[in-house]
């Protein structure tokens, strides 16, 4: 799971220095849905979550259902 682990966390890093152009992903939605099992820690919880934030706050609609 550690793989899941970096992979969340080069995502949220990504994701947060592209701003508005991050809800041009075509894959990520799927991805992260598939991820959201296999989430282990209030960390990865939470990372996952800031990820989906910022997607829905860059106006990538496919992931609202899963904001908080």
């Amino acid at each position: 799971m550690r793989e899941n682990r970096v992979e969340l966390r080069r995502i949220e890093h990504q994701v947060e220095r592209s701003g508005d152009k991050s809800s041009n992903t075509y894959t990520l939605p799927e991805w992260l849905r598939e991820r959201r099992a296999n989430l282990n820690s209030e960390e990865q919880i939470a990372r996952w979550q800031r990820v989906v934030d910022n997607l829905v706050v860059a106006g990538d609609s496919r992931v609202a259902d899963l904001a908080d």
